[in-house]
């Protein structure tokens, strides 16, 4: 299935895919999610980071690159955003990668906690995903990573002197060099304040609904589309829902105590639609044995991941 063909069968809810009913935490929240949903008897033919417990990770030493070595008997796909933490800087994949069996890669990377120094060879594991607003970065230099995380840990509310909640001025998206943001006033270590969020979202979790067949959500923040995550089946999504809801906590808490925000669950559906009817321009980041493609539209930008000529995971994010 083409790129172009799976993001039109979410919009038009064909192809076994159909979008379920808004959810919100509260009648306050200025979050929500609509779950994508799919009926399908495909099976995959891989699996992901988050599962794998035969994977071994090694930081090279280099900034930019970790060493993956898959001895599990199926691939390992590690999306675009998935944490690696160890006695070691914390990094971030910059884009999908999938790792065959019995095989070793150079994953590439950002580092997402500055401060923290590099160990060669030390050993790594799956730590989550980063939220939305780092993961358009990745895909940029370090310098633009390091800025958006600053930016998110104080809009969060854990950098040193301002948050969303107290009125600050946060900057959606892309931050740009020449922006009056001082990255110094946002802490460093991404992992840490999505550790604090977690503890922060444990009552949260207990309230969303468990729904079958679901393969992804659409997350809304301030009446915009956020992101999307999608994965061609449900097996998928059951491994990673928990840290793909968690590592969004900033906005997920957020409340509308002037009550100005009037949600509207039939202009969800709508908003979705018009996003997924861009014209993305595709750009192949990757060819081999799997493909990586960028996708940019309007709107939204993003990335898919094609293994065996199917589309097993396209994720999408708010370009601003």
């Amino acid at each position: 299935m083409k790129v172009s063909t799976f993001i039109q069968s979410i919009r038009d809810e064909k192809n076994g895919f159909s979008l379920d009913q808004p959810w919100r935490l509260d009648e306050s929240s200025l979050f929500a999610i609509v779950p994508i949903l799919r009926v399908t008897k495909a099976k995959r033919s891989y699996i992901t980071f988050a599962e794998a417990l035969a994977v071994q990770v090694e930081d090279t030493g280099q900034i930019d690159y970790v060493h993956v070595k898959n001895n599990e008997d199926k691939p390992v796909f590690i999306s675009r955003g998935d944490i690696f933490r160890g006695k070691t800087q914390e990094r971030a994949a910059t884009h999908g990668h999938i790792v065959m069996p019995g095989k070793s890669m150079r994953v590439a990377v950002r580092c997402i906690h500055a401060s923290r120094g590099i160990s060669g060879k030390a050993e790594m594991k799956y730590a989550g995903n980063t939220p939305y607003d780092i993961t358009t970065n990745l895909g940029r230099s370090q310098r633009h990573t390091w800025d958006s995380i600053s930016n998110y840990t104080m809009c969060a509310g854990f950098g040193t002197t301002r948050s969303i909640h107290s009125g600050a001025t946060c900057f959606a998206g892309t931050p740009t060099m020449d922006s009056v943001f001082d990255s110094r006033l946002g802490a460093d270590d991404l992992k840490g304040t999505l550790d604090n969020l977690s503890d922060a979202m444990k009552t949260a979790m207990k309230k969303i609904p468990h729904i079958d067949n679901q393969v992804g959500s659409i997350f809304f923040g301030d009446s915009i589309v956020k992101g999307i995550s999608v994965y061609d089946v449900p097996v998928s999504w059951d491994a990673v829902k928990k840290e793909m809801v968690e590592k969004e906590g900033a906005s997920f808490l957020k409340k509308d105590d002037a009550n100005l925000f009037e949600f509207k669950p039939e202009k969800a559906k709508e908003l979705v639609a018009k996003r997924l009817s861009d014209d993305f321009d595709e750009k192949v980041l990757y060819s081999g044995e799997y493909q990586v493609i960028e996708l940019r539209g309007n709107d939204l930008g993003g990335e898919a991941t094609i293994f065996k000529d199917k589309v097993i995971h396209l994720t999408l994010w708010a370009l601003s």
